[in-house]
């Protein structure tokens, strides 16, 4: 049982508070999910942890980063030799852009062969991407989906249109289901058609606007 319960936000503004009131020995960052996670991230680098000489118990800064960042990731699994699929990292407006208009090409390729399942998902990473280079020319390097578009609603809405912001975070909310759940003949062609005309206006819209 706890001595004490905050009812504040996850951020590393209020945990820094939190900590400096209670002084704890040491921290424990996996029982959060994703949001103490990268709270737990942005502390330690920002030397919160050493100021207050905080402990992270159980998982460790190193493995959180391994895994959650996919460039790390995938460089620690090259070091076993271990296969992955092919994948690419932006950091900059240029590479997300790039990304972006690569992975449209493939979903409308996708989609000549009928293959909708893999075209909806390329659709929206493709959005994705593009919305993830308007960050970039602000100067952020948010990598997350939803703070992404908490991001495009809150700074882009009037220039993109909510409209397309809705079917980016519908698409979002919707793309576990499309690759585990929905049987293929849930999915039809005018699925994933919606989908690639949705992309191919969301990154147009992106563009002028870079």
């Amino acid at each position: 049982m706890a001595d004490k319960i905050y009812f504040l936000p996850v951020t590393p503004y209020f945990v820094e508070k939190v900590i400096e009131k209670e002084m704890p020995d040491g921290i424990v960052l996996s029982f959060g999910g994703q949001t103490a996670l990268n709270c737990g991230v942005e502390l330690f680098d920002s030397g919160v942890f050493e100021r207050y000489n905080v402990n992270v118990l159980g998982t460790q800064i190193d493995a959180i980063k391994n895994t959650e960042d996919r460039g790390l990731f995938v460089n620690k699994l090259n070091e076993i030799n271990l296969k992955t699929p092919e994948s690419k990292t932006a950091n900059s407006v240029e590479e997300s852009l790039e990304i972006a208009e690569n992975n449209l090409r493939e979903a409308e390729s996708l989609y000549n062969f009928d293959k909708y399942r893999p075209s909806i998902i390329f659709s929206y990473t493709a959005m994705f991407h593009a919305g993830r280079s308007l960050l970039f020319k602000e100067g952020y390097r948010e990598k997350w989906h939803i703070g992404i578009i908490v991001f495009l609603e809150e700074t882009y809405s009037g220039k993109i249109g909510k409209r397309l912001i809705q079917e980016l975070d519908r698409l979002r909310r919707e793309r576990h289901d499309i690759l585990y759940s929905l049987k293929k003949e849930d999915i039809n062609g005018e699925d994933a058609k919606h989908a690639l005309s949705i992309a191919k206006e969301f990154i147009e819209k992106i563009k002028e606007l870079l």
